[in-house]
């Protein structure tokens, strides 16, 4: 049974933690797991995905402190993997792993790329690239997301591996449900700059008689910001600022439409949900947008930074029943085609598989 340990230095459990743990639980029994991190909370949360999945914290000083880096590489030599996959939330994500890594030979190594992102300084690309001659395998979540890797790290684009992000397919379908009140439009997303949330309620004063649930708060401060720039657009009553929660389908219950403002983005794991419960979406053109909603309707997909543009898109879902119900059932079902958590798990397990059976390969030709 191969031997499988994944490993994320995420403090707090967002979208890429959410993938990971997915990706857990979707394996087949084949694979042996364990989870290590620098966070009880996040091991815990992830390895909650899979029974009796033993995980480990070990907790990483300053970036450069190589304490850190053989802790690390100790714990990792324990547990012996066949496999180690490093869940990146950016390019030098997981900083310790990756140096640990280097003069640890045995096993495969697979940089999952969640967020690639420029580079300001010169030497952070010198040691992207150091890092990644480790690598046996580089998956990344987007051909966008691809794109720009390999422009910002010199890697070449053949040996990035597009694997999307997948999501569960809730039986029912929210496509042409009756709903009284005013239009919904819902918003996930932690409450960063990156997200783009202002731009939402910019567009909010644009859409007439919509309200906006806005998810993801994770402290009051998060709230009163939000609720805050609402009041000063003039949209306070139209606006509602919801704690995350772990229960997607049950937030997007209430939504007529998704939209995703954000600035940046690889894969927006939001839009797959919504899709998957046979909602529309209006998006940004930054990450996986465009792979995905320009296969429906370009009419979804506005420029970032626009308020105007989102409002108008806004405004034509939300007046325009069939477009709702052809692009929910559209979208629905290019979901359950391509971008499944089963699907996915399949391609994740394959691609395991192909670099061991590569790994052992070259072994026998150094084998006198």
């Amino acid at each position: 049974m191969p031997r499988l340990l994944v490993y994320s230095d995420a403090v707090g459990s967002g979208g890429a933690e959410q993938v990971l743990r997915t990706l857990l639980g979707g394996l087949s029994t084949e694979w042996e797991v364990v989870v290590i991190g620098v966070s009880e909370e996040v091991c815990a949360h992830v390895a909650s995905a899979r029974p009796d999945v033993p995980w480990l914290a070990v907790p990483s000083g300053p970036r450069w402190d190589l304490g850190s880096v053989i802790r690390l590489r100790r714990a990792i030599a324990r547990s012996s993997p066949d496999v180690v996959h490093v869940n990146l939330t950016w390019p030098l994500a997981s900083w310790h792993a990756q140096l640990a890594l280097l003069t640890y030979r045995r096993p495969v190594v697979v940089l999952h790329e969640h967020l690639p992102t420029p580079f300001r300084r010169r030497v952070y690309r010198v040691v992207k690239r150091v890092l990644s001659r480790r690598a046996d395998g580089h998956v990344v979540v987007s051909a966008a997301a691809a794109d720009l890797l390999a422009r910002e790290t010199g890697l070449d684009r053949e040996h990035l591996t597009v694997v999307p992000n997948g999501v569960d397919v809730p039986r029912a379908s929210l496509t042409g449900r009756a709903r009284k009140g005013p239009p919904v439009v819902v918003s996930v997303g932690r409450f960063t700059a990156q997200k783009g949330f202002d731009v939402l309620l910019q567009a909010l004063r644009l859409v007439p008689d919509a309200v906006a649930h806005v998810v993801g708060a994770r402290s009051p401060e998060d709230s009163d910001w939000l609720e805050g720039l609402a009041d000063e657009l003039g949209v306070g009553d139209r606006v509602r600022v919801l704690p995350w929660s772990d229960r997607i389908h049950d937030v997007l219950a209430d939504a007529d439409v998704v939209a995703v403002a954000s600035r940046a983005e690889a894969a927006q794991l939001v839009l797959l949900e919504a899709l998957a419960a046979g909602l529309p979406v209006v998006s940004t053109r930054v990450g996986s947008a465009e792979e995905v909603l320009g296969r429906l309707d370009e009419r979804l997909l506005v420029p970032v930074e626009d308020p105007r543009a989102l409002a108008g898109a806004l405004c034509l879902v939300l007046s325009d029943r069939d477009l709702r119900e052809d692009v929910g059932e559209r979208g629905r079902h290019l979901v359950m085609t391509e971008y499944t958590t089963a699907a996915v798990c399949r391609r994740f397990e394959h691609f395991y598989r192909e670099r061991l059976t590569a790994r052992r390969g070259r072994g026998r030709r150094r084998t006198p």
